[in-house]
Formats: C-alpha cells, structure tokens, sequence
C-alpha cells in the first residue's frame, strides 16, 4: 500500500493456512535525490527479529549508498557502503 510493504509468512500451507511463522514489512521513500528502505521481519516462533535500512543518494551521476542490518538471532550487526 503506498510505499508501505507488508508480508506474512505461514509454516506450512499445506496442514494449517492459520499458523503464521513470521511477518516481515518495509517502508520506502526518496526525496531530493535521496532514498530511504527500512525493513523489519520478526519471527513468532523464535520471538527472534531483523531489522535493516538502505540508504542511497545520487548527484551528478554519481551514486552512494549504504545498508545496516541487525539480527537478534547472533546479536551482530553489517553493514556495506557502495
């Protein structure tokens, strides 16, 4: 809807179409050359979660950008420049 992203994730469709696993969403918008992605995804059964965000600016044909992830899972974080 929008710039806004929702998913659901099921354990499997097959024996239960109700037993969500996990549910994961974004939100995305750009302004004056620069463009922001969040996203988040959390488990139900592990109560373990993901949340990351995107960045990218362009001027003069030239681009940059960045990602950050964190991941409750191994409590790590990454990250990537371009």
């Amino acid at each position: 809807m929008g710039d806004a992203s929702v998913m659901i994730g099921l354990t499997d469709v097959t024996t239960d179409v109700t037993d969500v696993e996990n549910v994961q969403g974004s939100y995305a918008f750009t302004t004056a050359g620069l463009a922001v992605t969040a996203v988040g995804d959390y488990n139900f059964d592990s109560e373990e979660y993901t949340v990351g965000a995107k960045t990218g600016y362009e001027i003069n044909k030239v681009a940059l950008g960045g990602i950050v992830t964190y991941g409750s899972a191994n409590e790590v974080f990454a990250y990537e420049a371009s």
